[in-house]
């Protein structure tokens, strides 16, 4: 058995946040990597800025102050950022789980701890393994450890039928919404009368399941059609937002620059559902272009393959079938067997 710390200092969060409260990416990562470690045998503690102390299916939850407290941990895993390296001290291995963009650790306020603890780079794409700057300690190859789609969004059975003309849209608002709402106004619901656009994706630390949706300032200057078409939810219990997704015809996301895995995408894929996405970042790895979806880098040929996927039946149903076939992912047990074999 060995011990294992994980650091991230995102928000403050714990193993049971997400029974009240929507999580981002980053957050529930870190809370199925540590659950699937511990399954596995491991001690297991996550230090965040809670400032609780609770143990939750196995893993250890405290504050990010309990860090000197576990000095001599057999794996250290900070995510993402050089300021929380020396938080354990004398870890038998200190590696960095990078699940951003890498493009902050090359900022020279960041490359002097890079090269003082010389972490071991845990990165979860290939296009980030392609940004690692050269002026970084280095591993090669590099470690590369894709997240995974939690359990009870894969290996689902293909449906029977298509679902209504619905688009969904499921990353947070302000790294796809400026762009896309126009085009869903000019370019898509003129050709697809009576379709719907859901919005996932809001999250609200800290504040439970039953707040009411948020305004979105970019709804303002939309027609009466279009924003009579959305349906923007508030933050949502997992299985309520599996089954928005779920029940969508199209997801769409013309990408951002922050993107460094898009697990949105990923899960929408593994569910089945068509993905339309940009050329930003990581996104040409999530989507297998014709085939569970479409690849587009301009406005009208992004909106032409969204409208081909809404209305195309014969389309949507092949590309419904790769997606559960061929984009299913590993397991959170098969990511945490992969750390096990790259660092322990």
């Amino acid at each position: 058995m060995a011990v294992i710390v994980i650091a991230d200092d995102t928000n403050a969060y714990h193993g049971r946040s997400g029974e009240v409260m929507a999580l981002g990416g980053t957050e529930s990562s870190v809370i199925h990597l540590a659950e699937a470690l511990a399954a596995n045998g491991h001690r297991v503690c996550v230090l965040t800025r809670t400032d609780r102390r609770l143990g939750h299916n196995g893993v250890e939850w405290g504050p990010l102050d309990d860090g000197h407290r576990l000095a001599g941990a057999d794996l250290y895993l900070p995510v993402q950022h050089p300021r929380l390296f020396g938080l354990v001290p004398r870890p038998r291995r200190l590696a960095v789980w990078l699940i951003w963009p890498v493009n902050n650790l090359r900022h020279y306020k960041q490359i002097p701890a890079m090269w003082r603890y010389r972490p071991v780079p845990v990165v979860a794409s290939q296009w980030q393994a392609r940004e690692y700057s050269w002026v970084l300690p280095r591993r090669n190859p590099p470690i590369v450890i894709p997240l995974a789609v939690e359990d009870g969004w894969r290996g689902c059975e293909a449906l029977p039928q298509p679902p209504p003309p619905r688009a969904v849209y499921a990353s947070m608002p302000q790294r796809g919404l400026p762009w896309l709402l126009p085009v869903w106004q000019d370019l898509i619901l003129p050709r697809v009368p009576g379709a719907e656009f859901h919005v996932l994706g809001l999250k609200a630390f800290a504040r439970p399941f039953t707040d009411t949706v948020p305004d979105l300032p970019w709804t303002a200057n939309l027609n009466e059609g279009a924003r009579a078409s959305l349906r923007v939810y508030p933050g949502l219990p997992r299985d309520r937002q599996r089954d928005i997704m779920r029940g969508s015809r199209v997801y769409l996301y013309g990408g951002h620059r922050s993107e460094a895995f898009c697990l949105a995408a990923a899960e929408a894929q593994a569910l089945g559902v068509p993905a339309v996405v940009g050329t930003w970042t990581v996104l040409p790895e999530r989507v297998r272009d014709g085939r569970t979806g479409f690849i587009r880098d301009d406005r009208q040929g992004f909106a032409d393959a969204a409208v081909r996927v809404l209305t195309d039946d014969a389309l949507w149903a092949r590309q419904h079938q790769a997606s559960i076939a061929e984009q299913q992912g590993p397991s959170w047990a098969d990511v945490a067997a992969m750390f096990e074999r790259a660092l322990l």
